[in-house]
């Protein structure tokens, strides 16, 4: 549950540490999510290259995500 600001939850518990240091995924987790929200809501354009751009192309490549396409 690296992606929680509080994984001390009675829940999150359950669940054991992920590979990556965790201030890494919560970046990742909020960049994204910010990234979607933006897209979303605001019709930003600047925000599809975290989704399918340069940026997403790149935390690829590094491992850092992984990318599913339909």
């Amino acid at each position: 549950m690296d992606f929680l600001d509080d994984p001390s939850c009675f829940a999150c518990g359950l669940c054991g540490q992920g590979a990556r240091d965790t201030k890494e995924t919560h970046a990742l987790a909020m960049n994204y999510t910010t990234a979607f929200f933006r897209h979303h809501l605001l019709a930003d354009p600047g925000a599809l290259d975290y989704l399918t751009g340069k940026r997403v192309q790149a935390d690829a490549a590094t491992g850092a995500v992984t990318l599913q396409t339909k």
